[in-house]
């Protein structure tokens, strides 16, 4: 019998265990496979100790198959029999209690660009160029500066926070109907679209998310999800509380401003962001009249010209 042979018939015996849960001994598997005793041993030792537990010791030791084994192919099953890697990967089980989550929505038809300005934030250069662009008290407030730190190193210190706090972002589409101009009669809509003026629009909008967990409330979990218990609501809620206020700053100085940068011809952008203790909404609405000594609005947390 070839070892392929050998191998075929321990899926087929151990996928059979897996549906029935039956217990049986070394050598009930080294009969069905054809394998020594020593090397049905070895086999469980190494290979297979992901799917297969052991009850009791010594010659009244017993073994289970995991119910997880079902979802192994043979495929996959075969290619692992002659090697010492893991059969399913191994995970460490954490939680984070609280998490922010900022969420844009922005016409489809700025995705292009957005997805441009957003993949331009995720290089160095481009961040430190943010960073440089930000009143240096005002930052200096959301990450306090190490004694005797150059204002280089104190940035790409910065630039490192920011690094970790957003590793990336989502983008769904929804569609959605909407008023071009103020509520009126059916007849006022009617003359409207006569004269090829828009009323309701169709308006397909691109959501793009941003989540960033909370370090502050990380949790290392030993055992199942499920097992795990809720600490106590209130621990950490000064930590929590100054991380978000944190990740609150850095968001909207460094990508929120640049998103609207992309598409500043919009009339209306909106930012919605919920944190642990509120949601709110941002709105950046294009100025109806230029302001009167000629200066542009500026931008959140920007450097005054």
């Amino acid at each position: 019998m070839t070892t392929q042979d050998s191998a075929r018939r321990a899926y087929r015996f151990f996928r059979e265990k897996a549906f029935s849960q039956d217990l049986f001994s070394y050598d009930e598997l080294s009969d069905a496979t054809g394998w020594s005793l020593v090397t049905t041993k070895d086999y469980i030792g190494k290979q297979w100790r992901d799917v297969v537990t052991r009850q009791g010791r010594g010659q009244h030791t017993k073994l289970r198959v995991t119910p997880e084994f079902r979802r192994v192919s043979e495929e996959r099953f075969l290619s692992l029999a002659s090697q010492t890697r893991d059969l399913f990967v191994k995970y460490d089980r954490i939680r984070f209690d609280k998490l922010v989550q900022f969420e844009f929505l922005l016409p489809l038809t700025h995705e292009g660009q957005l997805r441009k300005a957003l993949d331009d934030l995720f290089y160095t250069e481009s961040i430190l160029q943010r960073l440089s662009e930000i009143e240096s008290a005002r930052l200096r407030l959301w990450v306090e500066p190490l004694s005797d730190e150059s204002d280089g190193v104190y940035l790409h210190r910065v630039c490192g926070i920011v690094s970790e706090k957003f590793r990336g972002y989502s983008i769904s589409h929804v569609s959605g109907r909407y008023l071009a101009d103020r509520l009126t009669t059916r007849e006022e809509a009617a003359r409207m679209l006569a004269n090829e003026q828009r009323y309701i629009i169709d308006e397909t909008t691109a959501a793009v998310r941003f989540i960033v967990p909370l370090e502050a409330s990380r949790k290392e979990i030993e055992g199942d999800f499920e097992e795990f218990e809720s600490s106590d609501e209130t621990t950490g809620t000064e930590a929590i509380n100054r991380e978000t206020s944190l990740v609150r700053s850095l968001f909207l100085s460094v990508f929120a401003e640049a998103i609207v940068r992309t598409v500043e011809g919009e009339d209306t952008i909106w930012l919605i962001e919920e944190a642990p203790t509120k949601k709110q909404l941002y709105v950046w609405r294009k100025t109806e009249k230029p302001e009167s000594d000629g200066k542009q609005p500026r931008l959140f947390g920007t450097k005054s010209q």
